[in-house]
């Protein structure tokens, strides 16, 4: 057993005790090899964590109503949810729900670390700001943490997670996120990271729809030493909706996996995802994307549009779209494309005196953001947007 794999189990021996980690056979993490991983040497996650520096903490304190964890552990005395009122509710102490077999990392979770569970009883107007810190303290440490969150029937929810670590940092974060959304209920999710080349990252987000339910993802993945997320949603409801919006955008040697798994259960539900890639130096991208309407899904709308730049030589995008269709009266549709920068557009902005680093950056910037400009809520949409500008490669600032 691997010591990534023994740092795992060593949470709970007894129920982690069959645990096994997706090897090179496993053709989900076809591109994503766990080899280097497995070579290291991974230890508890600490039992006290490093002080946050200022500007960290007057960035928290910025930000309200906020539910903040660092290495792993809620911090109450850092989380502000009161401007909620009685609209959400908290619970660091509930039961997980049991994660999909295939997903070991996010089983793993699910019984080592403490579930926080957030029930959204009543519209909240403003979003709240989830935060999951990794200190200096978590050096070559294991870091799990297990999230509920549990909207009622007819709320609406806004949720902005910042996952912020050092830039040097070598842990290995696993994050599992189990996400009910009851009848009419609509939760809006974007996934921001500011993480050292070096960290390695592995989400796990399942996503159940009641019927007329909407779930929305906006997500810009900058990638680390390894990044996978995980989306699972299931359109249990008639009319509910998944939308995502999003991009990955790799330099250097990092490495960003995305895989989407939407599957239709019931009528007349829809599915529409929208991913660009970039990926530049030895950046390495992957877009897995799976649309699966089963038997009785009748009515069913599901699309997925995968488009990428390959900004170098040296670096590698795979993307694989899948469609398995099982019902009759079916709307769907699926694509992929890896190219290069259009050379005709470049030339016409260097014409026009734009020096080739900034005409780079305007032909990236613009086939990036397109995506993230359908995200429905405009906070929602700048903080997105923030975020791609922030992380775009290098040699094109």
């Amino acid at each position: 057993m691997s010591s990534l794999a023994q740092a795992l189990v060593a949470a709970a021996p007894e129920r982690l005790g069959d645990l096994a980690l997706p090897g090179p056979r496993d053709e989900r993490w076809r591109y994503s090899s766990l080899r280097a991983l497995n070579t290291r040497t991974f230890k508890a996650a600490p039992g006290e964590s490093s002080p946050l520096d200022d500007g960290l903490r007057t960035r928290i304190a910025s930000l309200s109503p906020r539910l903040v964890f660092i290495d792993g552990r809620h911090d109450a005395t850092r989380s502000d949810l009161a401007a909620l009122g009685d609209a959400v509710t908290v619970d660091a102490s509930a039961p997980s729900a049991q994660p999909p077999p295939h997903w070991p990392f996010a089983r793993a979770a699910a019984v080592a670390a403490p579930t926080t569970s957030l029930r959204v009883v009543a519209a909240c107007a403003t979003p709240i700001h989830l935060f999951s810190i990794t200190t200096a303290a978590a050096q070559d440490a294991v870091i799990q943490q297990s999230l509920r969150v549990e909207l009622a029937p007819g709320t609406e929810a806004s949720i902005v997670h910042h996952r912020l670590g050092a830039a040097d940092g070598t842990a290995f974060l696993n994050l599992w996120r189990d996400l009910d959304l009851a009848d009419g209920a609509t939760l809006r999710w974007v996934e921001v990271a500011d993480e050292g080349e070096r960290t390695s990252v592995v989400v796990g987000t399942r996503a159940v729809l009641g019927a007329a339910a909407r779930f929305e993802l906006g997500e810009v993945a900058a990638g680390a030493a390894l990044y996978r997320h995980d989306l699972d949603a299931t359109l249990a409801g008639e009319q509910a909706e998944l939308v995502v919006r999003g991009g990955s955008m790799v330099t250097k040697r990092r490495h960003a996996d995305v895989n989407i798994d939407a599957r239709h259960r019931a009528k007349h539900t829809r599915a529409d995802s929208v991913w660009r890639g970039l990926a530049d130096q030895r950046g390495h991208a992957i877009f897995a994307g799976q649309l699966i309407v089963e038997e009785g899904a009748d009515g069913a709308d599901a699309a997925l549009s995968n488009k990428n730049l390959l900004l170098s030589p040296h670096a590698e995008i795979d993307t694989r779209p899948v469609l398995e269709i099982y019902a009759d009266e079916v709307k769907a549709a699926h694509g992929a494309t890896v190219g290069r920068l259009d050379e005709r557009s470049l030339f016409y902005l260097r014409s026009r005196g734009i020096s080739e680093a900034e005409a780079r950056r305007i032909l990236q910037l613009a086939f990036a953001r397109e995506p993230l400009l359908q995200l429905s809520d405009a906070g929602l949409r700048e903080i997105a947007l923030g975020a791609l500008a922030a992380v775009l490669p290098e040699d094109a600032a």
